[in-house]
């Protein structure tokens, strides 16, 4: 009689699908949280006795006998006691686990009803009856794992067996639905019969060898040796065939001789009859006369199999399981048992787990080339597939997650050596790396993926940032215009995005390598440079976007009257503010061999004697849509001596004494449609807003507009 159990169950649950079993007699429950109620089925095929309780007492005394699998129709913290007894040996079990009770239900609409009548017919009922005229169906929005131990959990998909299986067994399934964990066994019965008859012997054989005489006034005779009654055991040579002849002990002339041929001991044999890995069939190498039945499987949950003798039989095992055992086979001559013979076999349908991959400690951005390593948790064979490197936009650098569909590269090969992942050279890359592995039963795992962005060129600066080490990442910004002039002058190219504000340090802040700065996204960057200090540009590119760089005045020390300076390098100024007080002369930019442009951008400059908002020798300068001011006693906006001067819809002003739009000397010179204002303490005499000497070339000059000159 059964009774249905309370059970406790204590969450228990990792990746892949591992659960405590106290012994491997207890095929459910097992220690773990589940959602939803749990049947107990326990190993008992050896003979022994087994009880069980859920009040916490002796179950050999206030409990119930096991005598088949019972639902536990309760959810909550369960906790089972179960003894086992065979003979004088006594196994006691204690099982803990915890049901959270919830309805199974699919993600999508689509395989909802799947689901939920998984759900109803499978999982609820706690055991699931196999058929091969039924297979069972796992939903493919589910997720599985067969058995217990260090399992992957691997897609929904039909589980079915070989017809002709032989495995009968309790075998234990995990199902997962996103968090929650769903238990339930799966009892495969053999479904075809063989032959049943046995025939009746006035003898027995014990393990091949031990002959003993069995018949009662009956005299028998080995082969063509003496007849006898005797009971003693005789040991036969079963490499050879035996004779065995009997009559009743009253001889009678016409008397019947029975007989039966004991032919030589088979061998067992086992062969794969499926692809490598797959279903098991065993078969005798002998006399035909020899049948065999399961007498023993060697794996935990065997049931027993009673459905006669067969001439082959096969095991089989569903996808995602792998069984290995050494099983015993009853062998029988005509009925007659002759002994028992041991078969090994490995049945392996389970994939191994997905490869790991190994950056070292490269992140999901890298700031260099990634050496790679991809390992197996297994011995597995490993194949993989890398993208060709797609080029990051700026838009892209501000995901958490970037993910480009058409990387995926679906040519694999066979891996030997880490791969070694190159940074690209025009901007940041983006890789996809995935991989998957191969058991030697061929056995395939999930495929593994990889993704990084490769980017030696872009680099944060936030001042306001509190981190505890900068590499210059979105995440881990630096905090100093310092850091970034060290990765400046070490790389082909580098782009920062600026944000908050930055000071630079006292001195010239030399800038020898391509770089650019712009503000990260809407937010105010500025960079200030302090009274003793300037920027110098050499042999390098500079690029800056929508940044105020300001110079700060000191009255007590002029010594520093530059602000930047190009020395064969090229700047760029794109939306930009730029703003200069000097204490006694001064100059914005100073720039030699050169090419300065600037676009939608503001500069100003300011002393207390003279000042000069661009002073270019021997260089190109370019302005459009700009605004420039130049104030002091004396001063003038653009002094260019020799090169190219291109000023385009402009304003221009100067404020002072004396003051002048531009001076020229020995320039080609375009000057269109600007407008040039001058404002003065008092009116000047024969004061133009441009000078220009006899060598120079007003290659254009139109459209201007000047006033207070």
């Amino acid at each position: 009689m059964k009774k249905l159990l309370n059970f406790l169950v204590s969450a228990l649950f990792l990746y892949p699908c591992t659960f405590v079993n106290a012994n491997e007699r207890i095929i459910s429950p097992v220690t773990g949280t589940f959602a939803n109620r749990q049947v107990l089925v326990i190993d008992d095929s050896d003979g022994a006795e087994c009880f069980y309780s859920f009040s916490g007492t002796d179950p050999m005394t206030s409990g119930f006998a096991y005598d088949g699998p019972v639902l536990i129709d309760n959810a909550g913290a369960v906790k089972v006691n179960i003894v086992c007894q065979k003979g004088e040996s006594k196994e006691e079990y204690e099982v803990d686990f915890t049901v959270n009770e919830k309805p199974l239900r699919a993600s999508s609409s689509e395989t909802q009803d799947e689901t939920g009548y998984f759900y109803s017919t499978v999982v609820k009922q706690g055991i699931c009856q196999y058929s091969s005229e039924t297979p069972l169906s796992i939903p493919a929005a589910l997720s599985y794992c067969l058995g217990d131990g260090n399992k992957p959990f691997i897609s929904g998909t039909l589980l079915s067996l070989d017809p002709s299986n032989r495995l009968s067994r309790y075998l234990p399934c995990t199902v997962r639905n996103g968090e929650d964990l769903y238990r339930f066994i799966i009892h495969v019965t053999a479904e075809q019969s063989g032959i049943l008859s046995k025939q009746e012997v006035p003898f027995r054989i014990e393990n091949w060898t031990t002959f003993t005489f069995t018949g009662e006034k009956l005299i028998y005779a080995i082969d063509d040796g003496e007849w006898s009654a005797s009971k003693l055991p005789v040991v036969l040579d079963r490499s050879v065939s035996h004779t065995v002849k009997w009559q009743a002990v009253a001889y009678e002339p016409g008397n019947p001789v029975l007989s039966f041929v004991l032919p030589p001991a088979p061998q067992i044999k086992c062969d794969y009859i499926k692809k490598e890995g797959g279903a098991v069939r065993f078969s005798l190498k002998g006399d035909s006369r020899y049948k065999m039945r399961v007498l023993n499987s060697g794996v935990s949950g065997a049931c027993a199999d009673e459905n006669g003798l067969f001439e082959r039989i096969v095991f089989d095992t569903f996808a995602g399981d792998q069984v290995s055992a050494i099983a015993d086979f009853e062998i029988y001559c005509d009925g007659v048992l002759q002994g028992v013979l041991p078969g090994q076999y490995r049945i392996d349908r389970q994939p191994p787990l997905a490869p790991v991959f190994n950056a070292g400690d490269s992140k999901f951005y890298a700031r260099s080339a990634v050496t790679l390593n991809i390992s197996s948790p297994e011995t597995s064979q490993i194949y993989y597939t890398v993208s060709e490197p797609v080029l990051v936009s700026y838009e892209d650098m501000q995901k958490d997650e970037i993910s480009f569909e058409a990387s995926k590269n679906k040519v694999f090969r066979k891996y030997e050596n880490p791969l070694r992942l190159l940074a690209g050279r025009q901007g940041a890359v983006y890789y996809m790396v995935r991989a998957y592995a191969v058991d030697d039963y061929n056995n395939i795992s999930d495929i593994s993926e990889y993704s990084v962005v490769i980017d030696e060129y872009n680099y944060y600066i936030d001042s306001t940032a509190q981190v505890d080490y900068s590499d210059g990442s979105r995440s881990r910004p630096f905090t100093t215009f310092g850091q970034a002039v060290s990765v400046i002058n070490k790389a082909r190219f580098a782009h920062f995005y600026v944000k908050g504000q930055l000071v630079l340090s006292e001195g010239e802040t030399v800038i020898s390598s391509n770089c650019s700065f712009a503000a990260a996204g809407d937010t105010a960057a500025s960079i200030i440079i302090p009274s003793n200090s300037s920027v110098v540009i050499r042999s390098a590119s500079f690029e800056a976007e929508n940044i105020l760089f300001e110079k700060e005045k000191n009255d007590a020390d002029a010594r520093n009257s530059l602000m930047f300076v190009l020395e064969n390098s090229t700047a760029n100024f794109d939306s930009c503010e730029i703003v200069s007080v000097f204490s006694e002369n001064g100059t914005g930019f100073s720039i030699r061999n050169s090419v300065l442009n600037f676009s939608g951008t503001r500069l100003t400059v300011q002393s207390d004697s003279y000042v000069c908002a661009v002073s270019s020798n021997e260089s190109k300068v370019n302005a459009k849509n700009s605004f420039f001011t130049a104030i002091a006693p004396t001063c003038v906006d653009f002094s260019v001596t020799g090169g190219n001067l291109d000023l385009r819809n402009s304003e221009c002003r100067v404020i002072g004494h004396l003051g002048r739009i531009a001076e020229l000397t020995r320039v080609n010179a375009r000057i269109v449609s600007n407008k040039f204002n001058g404002e003065f303490d008092k009116k000047q005499k024969n004061l133009t807003a441009v000078w220009c000497d006899d060598k120079t070339v007003l290659l254009e000059d139109r459209e201007n507009l000047s006033g207070g000159f």
